[in-house]
């Protein structure tokens, strides 16, 4: 005769669900950093199109939901990943507030200066939490998140740089390619995982 099944022995993946691998630290951090590269992307799209992009609420808000999805992702990945847990849970959310408050400003609900307050103060707690859990291991582990602290705080800068000037090709083309090189810093970090 069978054994009883038992609710905790049912809900095992439920209350181990950390201890299970669906995706390991490499591959976590490839799609990561193709999310970045991807956002990149479609930002200079948005700046080599101009107003055209606008028109379709969907283009719209590209960016901000692949962002809110990245961070949501995070929040997925520190529940799965056992390394670093608590840093992908504090950086998802500055992502999911960033582009939520990107999608706000788009949709004209409150001004950008209050989209960029989200979006730069979440870039720099994920600056300083790399630099406060990710700085210790081999030079070239070391090295590449410190690059990626570099590229964040680049990005964030040029965030506020490009604000100033909405319209401008040129500053939406220089922050599209930080978030680029901070795909690409992303990608790399995956192979010294």
């Amino acid at each position: 005769m069978p054994a009883v099944l038992h609710f905790s022995s049912l809900a095992w993946p439920l209350l181990h669900i950390g201890d299970l691998r669906f995706i390991e630290p490499a591959e976590s951090h490839h799609l990561f950093g193709a999310g970045f590269l991807f956002i990149g992307a479609v930002m200079a799209l948005e700046g080599l199109s101009g107003r055209v992009w606008h028109r379709s609420r969907l283009r719209t808000l590209t960016f901000p939901a692949i962002l809110v999805l990245l961070g949501w992702g995070l929040i997925f990945v520190s529940a799965v990943e056992p390394r670093a847990r608590v840093v992908h849970f504090s950086m998802a959310f500055p992502m999911i507030a960033g582009g939520w408050a990107e999608a706000r400003s788009r949709l004209e609900d409150f001004p950008r200066k209050y989209a960029d307050v989200f979006i730069v103060a979440g870039i720099g707690a994920a600056g300083l939490e790399t630099l406060l859990f990710h700085l210790t291991g081999p030079a070239p582990v070391v090295a590449v998140h410190v690059s990626l602290v570099v590229v964040a705080v680049a990005v964030a800068g040029l965030r506020l740089y490009q604000s100033a000037r909405q319209q401008s090709l040129a500053r939406s083309l220089l922050l599209s390619g930080a978030v680029m090189a901070l795909g690409a810093a992303t990608w790399v970090d995956a192979f010294f995982q």
